[in-house]
């Protein structure tokens, strides 16, 4: 059988501008897995409209928009043994 389902939560992600100008926009993510150990990766797809840190660990992330001027972007997140999950980041233009 296939292994299970790698679940990225909250799903969609929503970065809302926040602090003095919009210095800061990132929100927090995670990944998990039913019976899975290891660590996953995660890759955003625009780096120039949203980046990820770190790049791999055991299912905490962050998401950090570089800009406003994208909407919309996809981070993929993978396991180890092949599995895995596209999270649909939204940027709200609020600056």
């Amino acid at each position: 059988p296939p292994p299970p389902a790698i679940v990225v939560s909250p799903s969609p992600l929503q970065l809302e501008p926040f602090g003095s100008g919009c210095a800061g926009i990132s929100a927090p993510f995670t990944a998990t897995e039913t019976g899975y150990t290891g660590n996953f990766t995660a890759t955003s797809a625009n780096t120039s409209a949203v980046t990820v840190t770190p790049t791999t660990s055991s299912g905490a992330f962050t998401a950090n928009a570089v800009t406003n001027s994208v909407t919309s972007t996809t981070i993929t997140v993978k396991d180890t043994r092949g599995g895995s999950a596209a999270l649909t980041v939204q940027i709200v233009p609020a600056c």
